[in-house]
C-alpha cells in the first residue's frame, strides 16, 4: 500500500457506491498497518461519513478495534461526537456494546460530549445501563461502563429518553 501510495497522486477521500474511503475499508476489515498509513498520509480526512452516517471512528468503536481508536483518537482533527443516522456516536456506540477500554479512550479527550443523545434519546450511560445488561454473559462489562461513567461529574445520572425512562429505571 505505502509503494502504490508513493507511485501516483491519489484521491485518499474518494468513496464508493456506500460512501466509504479506503481509511474506512481498512478499519472495517481491522487492518491496522494501512490505517497507520493511511492516516500518515496528507489530506487524509478521516471525518468523511459513509451512507449510514459512520466515520472511520465510528466503524472501529462498533466492532471493538481498540488500536484502531486509538490510532484515530491521537488525531486532533478526528470528531469523537459524529453522530450516525440513528444519532449514535462513537461514545454512545461503545458504552452500548459494554466496551470499557474503548469508552475509557474517548473519555480522555476533552472534546467528547458524554451526555450527547441519540435519536431515541437515550445517552452513553442509558445504553449501558438499558436492556443488553440483563445477559448474565455480559453483565459485568455493562456495570464497570455504567461505573465509569457515573465517576464523571459531567454525566447527567437523570437524563431522560423519548419514552421517558432514565439509566436508573
Amino acid at each position: 500500500m505505502a509503494a502504490l501510495l508513493n507511485i501516483n497522486k491519489w484521491d485518499l477521500n474518494a468513496t464508493d457506491l456506500f460512501g466509504s474511503t479506503a481509511l474506512m475499508w481498512a478499519t472495517k476489515m481491522k487492518h491496522d498497518a494501512i490505517v497507520k498509513v493511511l492516516l500518515e498520509q496528507v489530506g487524509i480526512d478521516p471525518n468523511i461519513v459513509d451512507h449510514l452516517g459512520r466515520t472511520p471512528l465510528s466503524w472501529a468503536t462498533t466492532s471493538g478495534y481498540e488500536g484502531i481508536v486509538e490510532m484515530l483518537l491521537e488525531r486532533r482533527d478526528v470528531n469523537p461526537n459524529s453522530a450516525n443516522l440513528e444519532g449514535r456516536t462513537p461514545l454512545t456506540r461503545a458504552a452500548g456494546i459494554g466496551s470499557e477500554g474503548i469508552v475509557r479512550m474517548l473519555l480522555k479527550r476533552n472534546d467528547v460530549n458524554p451526555n450527547k443523545a441519540d435519536g431515541d434519546g437515550r445517552t452513553p450511560l442509558s445504553r449501558a445501563a438499558g436492556p443488553q445488561s440483563w445477559f448474565q454473559d455480559s453483565e459485568e462489562k455493562y456495570k464497570r461502563v455504567v461505573k465509569i461513567l457515573l465517576e464523571r461529574d459531567d454525566v447527567n445520572p437523570d437524563s431522560a429518553d423519548k419514552s421517558g425512562r432514565t439509566p436508573l429505571s
